[in-house]
């Protein structure tokens, strides 16, 4: 599967026309627990490019993709907006948000800088736009993928500990095939295939534990590594949500009652993905100076010869 460049995707961005942008992200919502989903944006379009009125409707939808509530924002102000995806919710919620903006002026680029943060009785994690819906020009060319493989999703299964994943779909509905591959940290490999029809907007948790009954065991107490083959797109970006978390008791395996929780988002496995290689050899990352800190090279299939470090 070949998409393009990162310098073509902005070569593009330069002359690209859009009035309409969104977002998707995964909502927790347990007011009994104090678990809170906040979603929040710098007005970047007023800031960055000038844009007075843009309008940002909230949709919120069940896991299901059954809408349950929405509001429209409207951004003319330049500040930081705070949106809470279940104002209108009092009891346990778990399912996404979907954020569409417009305007009557261009936005350029149809994938907005929206960041959401879960808050938990021990943790708060935050992550950027991970995935979105198609815009309708561009349904048909490069960025319409039928397919994906997913990676750099680490698993962290114990008694106590779930990992999971929540894949997005967008305005229609798609009979998927799903495979996922768990590695251990001795390499060896398990994996599942299994195919679903996923309606508009519905939201796919997928946690490993539940999919592979012995994966603790696998695991040995160590790191493991997943990803995600998923084929039937129609008109999403691929990007997946994925993390860990601790529930109300060592059996509990509901992310609504998620005492803690961790995530980031996934992305394209490049030995199955193809793309054109970067004009530079050498890449950075910058690591925190944290007591414990590491980094993670996640495992991908290269012909190439790779040094880390040195």
């Amino acid at each position: 599967m070949k998409i393009e460049s990162t310098s073509e995707n902005k070569k593009w961005q330069k002359t690209s026309v859009f009035y309409s942008s969104s977002t998707v992200f995964l909502v927790n919502h347990n007011p009994n627990i104090g678990v809170t989903t906040e979603v929040s944006l710098l007005n970047h379009f007023l800031i960055k490019r000038g844009i007075v009125n843009v309008n940002a409707t909230v949709y919120l939808r069940e896991i299901n993709g059954d809408l349950v509530d929405s509001h429209t924002i409207i951004l003319s102000e330049s500040k930081t907006y705070t949106i809470d995806p279940c104002v209108n919710i009092n009891r346990p919620f778990l399912g996404s948000v979907y954020i569409e903006f417009e305007s009557d002026e261009n936005l350029a680029i149809p994938f907005c800088a929206v960041v959401v943060a879960i808050k938990s009785e021990g943790s708060v994690c935050a992550v950027h736009t991970y995935g979105r819906r198609l815009e309708a020009q561009e349904i048909g060319g490069k960025m319409d993928l039928s397919e994906t493989k997913e990676t750099g999703w680490t698993l962290r299964d114990s008694d106590v500990v779930t990992s999971f994943a929540a894949f997005h779909s967008g305005r229609e509905a798609s009979e998927m095939k799903f495979e996922i591959e768990v590695q251990n940290s001795s390499g060896s490999v398990i994996s599942l295939k299994f195919q679903q029809v996923v309606n508009a907007y519905e939201t796919v948790l997928l946690k490993p534990k539940e999919l592979f009954p012995g994966l603790v065991t696998f695991l040995s107490g160590d790191l493991g590594h997943a990803k995600v083959e998923i084929k039937g797109l129609k008109g999403v970006f691929p990007r997946m949500l994925c993390g860990n978390f601790a529930g109300e008791d060592s059996d509990d395996m509901d992310l609504n009652h998620a005492r803690e929780m961790q995530f980031t988002h996934t992305n394209f496995d490049f030995g199955y993905m193809e793309q054109s290689d970067s004009i530079g050899n050498r890449g950075y990352f910058n690591q925190p100076d944290l007591p414990g800190g590491y980094g993670i090279v996640y495992p991908v299939a290269t012909s190439k010869k790779i040094l880390v470090g040195g």
